[in-house]
């Protein structure tokens, strides 16, 4: 099995791969939902491939530049990690998560985020980082902040697309964040891949006072049409 970078014309497959591994027939490819990931370009991503050039594991690798202050690092995120289930069991993962591993510390990575627990990460020295905390608005709860809001003057509602540069610039004024551009949150939210996952929508709202845009969030929400998969019974819950 040979192990190296994937060519940018291999990102489709490499998705058609995840989707297969992953996907339900009524959600999106991921090839749509992650398009830093599996778009061409100059590829980061690492797959597992026979003598024949069939691509049967992938991980994928994205680079980025974390902001904490007036610091910045360098960071891989790691995900869509996947191996066709005709060739399981035969080392493929821990294979190519040294061989990212080893890119990014030729990078000048800083770091590396991995989203899970399994063991393959855990045996290759992984530590577990941050917290996550959790908040639920009920019905009265949410009746009573939306008054408060009202009475202090502020406007809730959607995100339009001339809002782009405000909130670009609300992102770039918080003390702890990933670098990115006005073209970059328009892709990642065209993509609502977190939503997604959740069998959900990406709904962006803003909050805007004295006639300019002073807040901005990105929830998970079920579709008020009833769109949403069927069988989706998880919460809309706050993603940015």
């Amino acid at each position: 099995m040979i192990i190296r970078i994937c060519l940018p014309h291999e990102l489709e497959e490499a998705a058609a791969l995840s989707d297969f591994v992953f996907r339900q027939p009524d959600q999106q490819s991921m090839g749509s939902i992650f398009p830093y990931l599996f778009q061409p370009g100059i590829s980061q991503s690492y797959g597992a491939f026979t003598e024949e050039g069939q691509m049967v594991a992938f991980m994928g690798l994205v680079p980025e530049v974390i902001r904490v202050g007036s610091a910045r690092l360098n960071a891989y995120g790691l995900g869509s990690v996947c191996t066709h289930p005709d060739y399981r069991g035969q080392n493929l993962a821990s294979r190519l998560l040294e061989a990212c591993m080893q890119h990014a510390k030729r990078s000048g990575a800083s770091l590396v985020f991995v989203s899970g627990d399994r063991s393959l990460y855990t045996r290759a020295g992984c530590r577990y980082f941050g917290r996550i905390r959790y908040a639920a608005l009920d019905p009265s709860t949410s009746a009573a902040l939306q008054a408060k809001i009202q009475n202090q003057d502020w406007t809730l509602r959607s995100m339009m697309p001339e809002d782009v540069f405000a909130v670009s610039a609300l992102l770039e004024a918080a003390q702890t964040g990933y670098e990115q551009g006005p073209a970059q949150l328009l892709k990642l939210l065209g993509a609502g891949a977190i939503p997604d996952i959740y069998r959900l929508q990406a709904q962006a709202l803003v909050a805007v006072k004295n006639g300019r845009v002073q807040a901005f969030a990105v929830a998970a929400v079920h579709a008020a049409d009833g769109s949403s998969a069927a069988d989706s019974q998880e919460p809309a819950r706050a993603v940015e």
